[in-house]
């Protein structure tokens, strides 16, 4: 299920440090069911509550959202990287352009019902800013909006001048069909206990391996093949899923290599790669994660469990991995009260470089963990601001 609402950190990607936090609600999307929402309509959202926020010539318009420093897919489902979570500590962070007003045009828009409305754009503006001012004049969806001009139907993403759109033109709407379907409800699932190190288990490979037993770089998820008339039958068998994050509740595309049968994920296995965890048990309802791991060397790393042991009940867990080679986590510094960096050191709220070790441009947290200054001060700020307690974005640690 989508959570209610949550935070998105954002930034200029010219710059270093916070520029501030955006609060995102499920309550933003309408009535649009959980499943359909995907990153590009938040993206949309952002954009929106940052264009009602300046009131200057310049606009700061999203390029892209991160995930604890991953980038993530505009066509993503939405549902798979909000696990509903509890805590206050930074996932998402936006990176932004800076770009300037064009002149105001005014544009009609004949709807459905034959009235015709007013709308000010800008000729250089994206076309879903025009159906979101449509949206916040008729009340009628976004993403249920067709605008139609000179015969060619306007696609979201290309600009108003892309289809020579000039003042005083009229666009005309017409709804496009869409189907509906419930939300899935979400029960727990029987998983390795990725939160006990002790069941990790760094195998050797070999060149006798069965193919259904073939790993690659990044994540491995493994499960039991249910189909008589596989080779792999009742074998544990690995699903490479490389780099794709991995969301144990919401994901349900978890296969057989040989038949293609789905399976019923129970292990994972790490190589070559950098990764963590966040969930939710369910024995305990309380939030757990992991610092960034790194799963090196010529080794597949295994949670070492199967249906009879070493598993357990997760309400939520969502597992995050990419390259070791692209890993940029923050330091655990041994000093608690000044942190020395070096300015290619990673600031993890933000996700850009340091840039300075000048004394006063980061700090450290009581856990040890180093941050920009203003990103820890925004960070705040945002919590205080929303009654949450302050916590370490690496280790959850509170202030």
């Amino acid at each position: 299920m989508l959570a209610s609402a949550f935070p998105v950190a954002w930034r200029d990607e010219n710059t270093r440090g916070l520029n501030g936090v955006v609060n995102v609600q499920r309550s933003d999307f309408y009535e649009k069911d959980s499943e359909e929402i995907v990153v590009r309509d938040v993206i949309h959202i952002l954009n929106k509550k940052l264009e009602s926020a300046s009131s200057g010539t310049k606009l700061d318009e999203v390029t892209r959202i991160m995930l604890h420093g991953v980038r993530l897919s505009n066509d993503f489902p939405l549902n798979r990287f909000v696990p509903g979570l509890s805590g206050s500590s930074p996932r998402f962070v936006a990176t932004t352009q800076t770009r300037t007003r064009g002149p105001t045009i005014t544009i009609f828009v004949v709807t459905l019902s034959g009235k015709s409305i007013s709308i000010d754009c800008s000729p250089t503006e994206a076309v879903h800013y025009a159906k979101s001012k449509i949206e916040d004049k008729e009340g009628m969806p976004r993403e249920s909006q067709c605008l139609v001009y000179a015969g060619k139907q306007l696609k979201d993403y290309h600009s108003l001048s892309f289809y020579n759109v000039k003042d005083k033109c009229t666009l005309r709407m017409k709804w496009t069909l869409r189907g509906g379907f419930a939300g899935r409800f979400s029960t727990p699932r029987t998983f390795a206990d990725v939160s006990d190190g002790s069941l990790i288990t760094a195998h050797e490979f070999s060149s006798d391996a069965p193919e259904w037993r073939a790993c690659s770089k990044g994540l491995n998820i493994e499960g039991r093949c249910k189909n008589p008339d596989c080779r792999a039958f009742r074998r544990m068998i690995i699903d490479r899923k490389k780099f794709e994050l991995f969301n144990l509740i919401e994901d349900d595309d978890v296969r057989c290599p040989i038949c293609r049968w789905k399976v019923d994920p129970v292990t994972c296995g790490l190589y070559d790669c950098c990764w963590r965890y966040e969930g939710i048990k369910e024995s305990d309802d309380v939030s757990v994660c992991s610092k960034w791991n790194d799963a090196r060397g010529y080794v597949y790393h295994r949670f070492d469990c199967d249906e009879n042991g070493g598993t357990v009940e997760w309400e939520s867990l969502l597992i995050t991995v990419k390259p070791r080679d692209d890993a940029e986590s923050a330091k655990l510094l041994a000093s608690m009260i000044l942190a020395v960096v070096s300015p290619s050191d990673i600031c993890t709220i933000c996700w850009s470089p340091f840039g300075s070790s000048r004394k006063g441009s980061h700090i450290a947290s009581r856990c040890g963990h180093t941050f920009h200054r203003v990103c820890s001060q925004k960070w705040t700020k945002w919590c205080k601001r929303n009654n949450t307690r302050l916590s370490c974005p690496i280790c959850r640690n509170t202030e």
